[in-house]
């Protein structure tokens, strides 16, 4: 596989799992582990060969993802503490 190859492939990797981490918000196992692989491959990739559109674009959905999930945690801890769910 020459480096180009690699490179193509590594990033529709990153971009893929950005985008199907998105709608698994709610099955947050699934989805921190498709984000967090898109994190990692997009970081090796760009270390390795450069930047590129479709890495830029698995980060920011990677990260759009995980903004989501601490939002949604942190609703959900203030809630259960004002309804006294927590005690």
């Amino acid at each position: 596989m020459t480096p180009e190859q690699l490179n193509k492939l590594l990033s529709a990797l990153c971009l893929v799992c950005g985008i199907l981490a998105l709608p698994f918000v709610c099955y947050w196992y699934v989805g921190m582990v498709l984000a967090v692989v898109s994190i990692a491959l997009g970081i090796y990739t760009w270390r390795r060969f450069g930047r590129d559109r479709m890495i830029i674009a698995g980060l920011i959905c990677s990260g759009l993802y995980i903004i989501f999930f601490v939002l949604i945690a942190v609703s959900m801890g203030m809630y259960y503490s004002m309804i006294g769910l927590g005690r």
